[in-house]
């Protein structure tokens, strides 16, 4: 593959823009950019056309490679257009050169451009959930520091064979040695396909969605023969239910089963034993005068995390120049925000969102606001309670965070996964609950926990969608958008605004 870029003209300093699912073809790609010195940027498919058009604009790429329905659209978008290369996984385009073509004839030495600390090897783009993508890029210094970061604090030997759920960790799990066995991003690969992966292939570790660990446990406790023998259960992305954790404790109980906490900008920040986890999740919910969540456990020695004031970091010019001096109290619910040599300081060709989301305090330190909420207890554990974006203000003018109250509803004899979230049609929230197929959840019950907590929304019944990238985050921007149209009796929009139509990159994923 590093034969094929570098016949094509594409080096070091080169933005390859990969559209593809995850798969050898992938990795093959991505570690054949590298090798020649180049960048690989990396797309969401699934986001809207919108977001996808201004995110192709930013990455501006030298070479493209993705399905040939994308490449066919190339003439009608000028940044595509100007791409010196375009290589097409399925299909045929004019001007397209095909996958294997590419990789065809063998190179006459090994290819493997020298690159510095801070040149960067990957760009990947959020979401756009609030219009505009934003660019992370990860340099190799910084690709290096995660990598020694993941493998200190989640150790693998290099004779494991891991099932991957999440595609950034397959590049952790091939440095260390390790055979990754790929989890596709196709929803006909459902669990009892991931079942047979895991006895094929004789697996060791997994890591997973909550929700992909939720719909495969019970399939492994009916299937014949042995349950697959692990040393490592892993989960993250997604918060945790205590019926999870439970199930993979009583399911695995020679394992080393842990959750683990980070975000696109900082990878890891903390980890948590699930029977830690269980402890402390369980006695929160019987004490109210904690504000409860989610514990995730102490952050990692690489990461310094603080806990600050909601808003306090909004205005530049009031900023102080030490964010450890303004850190709140045990028990206080804050912003949190992390600092430390595995954690993105700016984001690609975007100042305004540079300025916004980092902060550089008078040490030089940049902290970076996550816009997660949370608060740490007397022993140093962080603990999440959601995102500043999803927070309700009920009619009173109470402010609820949501993952508490979620974490208490879906203790429910039922409910397959709750959220409670505000939107135009219910702006002092509501309650959306999931409920497993053939059950009835007791309303009765959740009303009583919700009067408990002093909260007063209407309960509904509604499916709850989850995000394409990890199956267990739930989409709470498609969510809102859904309950406001449906109660307003619209059609859905887009998170553009606009009725939703087909998305350009939609075909051959990301």
């Amino acid at each position: 593959m590093a034969a094929g870029f570098a016949r094509h003209g594409i080096g070091p300093d080169d933005r390859v823009l990969v559209v593809m699912a995850p798969g050898v073809d992938l990795y093959r790609t991505v570690f054949g950019a590298l090798c020649v010195g180049a960048t690989a940027v990396f797309l969401d498919s699934q986001v809207p056309r919108t977001v996808q058009l201004r995110a192709v604009a930013m990455a501006a790429p030298a070479a493209v490679v993705g399905p040939a329905r994308l490449l066919r659209a190339g003439v009608l978008v000028p940044a595509l257009r100007r791409a010196r290369l375009r290589v097409g996984i399925d299909g045929s385009a004019p001007g397209a050169v095909a996958l294997d073509a590419l990789a065809a004839e063998p190179p006459a030495a090994p290819i493997c451009v020298p690159r510095g600390d801070d040149d960067v090897a990957f760009v990947t783009f959020t979401s756009g959930s609030t219009g505009q993508p934003k660019g992370v890029p990860r340099t190799h210094g910084l690709l290096r520091r995660q990598h020694e970061a993941i493998q200190a604090n989640f150790p693998m030997a290099p004779d494991e064979v891991a099932i991957v759920g999440f595609p950034m960790l397959g590049i952790h799990t091939l440095l260390v040695g390790c055979t990754a066995v790929l989890v596709p991003a196709d929803p006909r690969f459902d669990v009892e396909h991931l079942a047979a992966a895991l006895a094929e292939h004789r697996a060791t570790s997994v890591g997973l969605g909550p929700a992909m660990w939720r719909d495969l446990l019970p399939v492994l406790a009916t299937r014949p023969g042995r349950a697959p023998e692990l040393h490592y259960v892993g989960t993250g992305g997604a918060p945790l239910s205590l019926g999870v954790a439970r199930a993979l404790r009583e399911q695995f109980p020679e394992a080393t089963c842990y959750c683990a906490y980070g975000s696109s900008e900082a990878e890891p920040v903390a980890r948590i034993e699930l029977g830690r986890f269980l402890d402390d999740a369980t006695a929160a919910l019987a004490d109210p005068s904690r504000p409860g969540g989610y514990p995730v456990g102490v952050p990692v020695p690489e990461v310094e995390v603080a806990v600050v004031t909601t808003g306090l970091l909004d205005d530049e010019a009031r900023r102080p120049g030490d964010v450890r001096s303004v850190e709140l109290a045990p028990g206080v619910v804050g912003e949190i925000v992390l600092a430390g040599e595995n954690v993105v300081d700016r984001y690609v060709d975007d100042e305004e969102a540079t300025r916004r989301t980092k902060v550089r305090g008078s040490d030089g330190l940049v902290w970076h606001r996550t816009g997660d909420l949370g608060w740490r207890d007397e022993a140093g554990g962080l603990w999440l309670v959601g995102r500043l974006a999803d927070r309700v203000t009920t009619e009173n003018g109470r402010v609820v965070d949501p993952y508490p109250v979620e974490l208490a509803v879906d203790e429910v004899d039922g409910v397959l996964r709750s959220a409670l979230v505000a939107h135009e049609a219910r702006p002092h929230g509501e309650l959306v609950i999931h409920e497993r197929p053939g059950t009835s959840v007791d309303v009765v019950a959740i009303a009583r926990l919700l009067a408990e907590r002093d909260l007063h929304v209407p309960i509904v019944r509604a499916a709850i969608p989850l995000d394409t990238r990890i199956r267990s985050k739930i989409d709470r921007v498609g969510l809102r958008r859904r309950r406001a149209a449906l109660l307003g009796g619209r059609r859905p929009l887009t998170r553009s605004g606009r009725r939703r139509v087909p998305p350009l990159l939609q075909a051959g994923g990301s």
